[in-house]
């Protein structure tokens, strides 16, 4: 009997350090998950980018807007390798660590703008309505150029 004690007195102690270590598993994901992630690869998915600023990859976007706009299948392949194009441009931007962030936005700016008038040039003009009003819908959300003003501080 004198040796089953021992193992008693360590009983306690090996279930708190299991108990530890169940809390760690458990809390440790729940905290990386709730972190934003620095940078996405092209194996992620149809969502792409980081953070808030995420977007569809060309294929899903091409998708969504023969949907919206009843693209032809004349149109999708010339605006997916727009978007392909565009795509490319912005990771190259992204990847470019000599610019700062307050330089990088215009230039991500003008290369929306760049695809956006070059996807027009393909629309009929009920799809440039329509993909105008797609556009504006979409600034509203995101809260950029065209969208609603910031929320206005409680007094």
């Amino acid at each position: 009997m004198k040796t089953m004690k021992p193992m008693f007195r360590a009983l306690p102690m090996s279930m708190a350090m299991i108990a530890l270590c169940c809390t760690t598993l458990l809390v440790a994901p729940a905290r990386a998950h709730g972190q934003d992630t620095p940078s996405a690869t092209p194996a992620q998915g149809p969502m792409q980018g980081r953070g808030r600023g995420m977007m569809m990859d060309p294929k899903a976007q091409v998708d969504m807007m023969s949907k919206q706009l009843a693209l032809t299948d004349d149109q999708k392949p010339k605006v997916q390798a727009i978007l392909e194009d565009r795509q490319k441009q912005m990771q190259a931007l992204r990847a470019d660590s000599s610019l700062a962030p307050a330089d990088r936005r215009p230039k991500m700016m003008a290369i929306m703008q760049s695809s956006d008038d070059k996807i027009k040039a393909l629309l009929t003009d009920e799809q440039k309505t329509k993909f105008d009003t797609m556009m504006s819908q979409m600034r509203g959300r995101r809260g950029g150029p065209g969208g609603p003003p910031p929320p206005t501080p409680p007094q």
